[in-house]
């Protein structure tokens, strides 16, 4: 009967190890940060919007520090730059990062956008549309929408998909 009571004894405290273990490793796990899996370099592999020689291209740099950047090029040529501070969200498993640009001193304009990872690591980035409005006084006056991505020949870049580098 003591043997009997001492195997069950040793199995029950292995099952409690064990079950401790698991626990905790899963309370580490959700601990790790959610920008980590963002890390890195990723240059656009689609642009949902184009010029007519197809020559528009993203480069998106996201940080460890809670920063990012943004350049657009058309060609060789650096059309758009940019940079700023990122969150995270998840929801349902799934990340989110809000990019938000550092204000620009000659305009109260702040382009963001959201970055999403698919299921196959590629991001996908949305981007807000905001509207400006310019004028001249007594001349004309007129609204316009932009994006954090801008325009193609064909209208506004809506979505970006991103590859890592």
């Amino acid at each position: 009967m003591k043997n009997t009571f001492r195997t069950n004894t040793i199995a029950l405290a292995m099952l409690f190890c064990l079950l401790c273990t698991c626990l905790l490793g899963g309370c580490f796990k959700e601990t790790d940060s959610v920008e980590t899996d963002f890390i890195g370099t990723y240059r656009s592999s689609f642009v949902d919007a184009q010029n007519e020689t197809d020559d528009i291209s993203f480069t998106l740099t996201v940080n460890e520090d809670g920063t990012f950047s943004l350049t657009r090029k058309n060609g060789e040529t650096k059309w758009l730059e940019f940079s700023g501070d990122y969150k995270s969200y998840t929801k349902n498993g799934k990340k989110e990062l809000l990019c938000v640009a550092q204000e620009d001193d000659d305009s109260t304009w702040n382009p963001y956008f959201v970055v999403s990872m698919l299921d196959d690591g590629t991001l996908m980035a949305v981007p807000a549309t905001n509207s400006k409005k310019d004028s001249l006084p007594g001349i004309y006056e007129t609204t316009y929408a932009t994006t954090a991505f801008g325009k193609g020949s064909n209208g506004l870049i809506t979505l970006v998909l991103f590859e890592k580098e």
